[in-house]
């Protein structure tokens, strides 16, 4: 199994576990390729609809891990059991559903959390330290013309992060693209900026203003 450079990313942050829940996991693509590289020993492929889980299913089949992994349908967390899952993947989703996530019990047993959001990674890593638990590494990827940016976390307390760490995590400043993502995301913010300056609403300018100030830092 062959993975794009995101979900790679996403797989290596993962690493060696026992038993891995893959949450919205589409093609079940990270599970196969974990399974294949003999890291995992166990698994669950869950999503919330449907039709992923099919596509799935051809997957594992074609893999010859239907006795390995196993197809969930499930609302993130909700049909995950105690002591099913070490280490649980929630990969591609927006940053607002996977904070709703975190604030949800989890089950017993979990280990480790490898976040990849597409959307909203400040709060994100709020959310983290707000539910009992700390960011353990991140990691870029690059892929096509997007950066994204890969978290894993673990239970824990006592990690103090400023309002800048939260938009540029201390994780990230030795990353081999930190320089283009800090630039890609400056971009980004100039032209929402030049989008939002006769916006009735004030404060989206505000915020873009205020995210330019913090990247520009790092130029």
């Amino acid at each position: 199994m062959n993975l794009t450079i995101r979900l790679k990313t996403v797989a290596d942050l993962a690493g060696k576990c026992t038993s891995l829940a893959d949450i919205g996991t589409d093609h079940a693509y990270i599970p196969i390729y974990l399974m294949q590289k003999g890291l995992i020993s166990k698994a669950i492929a869950a999503d919330i609809n449907e039709g992923p889980l099919e596509r799935a299913d051809k997957n594992i089949r074609k893999a010859g891990l239907s006795d390995k992994i196993t197809l969930r349908l499930s609302n993130g967390l909700d049909n995950i059991n105690d002591n099913e899952a070490e280490t649980v993947v929630i990969a591609g989703m927006g940053g607002e559903i996977i904070s709703r996530m975190l604030e949800k019990p989890k089950p017993a047993g979990i280990k480790r959390i490898v976040l990849q959001p597409m959307t909203d990674i400040p709060l994100v890593r709020r959310k983290i330290h707000e539910n009992g638990m700390i960011i353990t590494a991140e990691r870029l990827a690059a892929e096509k013309d997007k950066i994204y940016t890969v978290i894993a976390c673990e239970y824990g307390t006592c990690q103090q992060f400023s309002d800048e760490d939260y938009i540029v995590s201390p994780f990230i400043k030795d990353d081999p693209i930190f320089d283009e993502y800090i630039k890609k995301q400056l971009g980004i913010c100039k032209n929402n900026l030049e989008k939002t300056k006769n916006a009735e609403n004030k404060e989206f300018s505000a915020q873009f203003e205020y995210l330019i100030s913090i990247y520009q830092k790092f130029i």
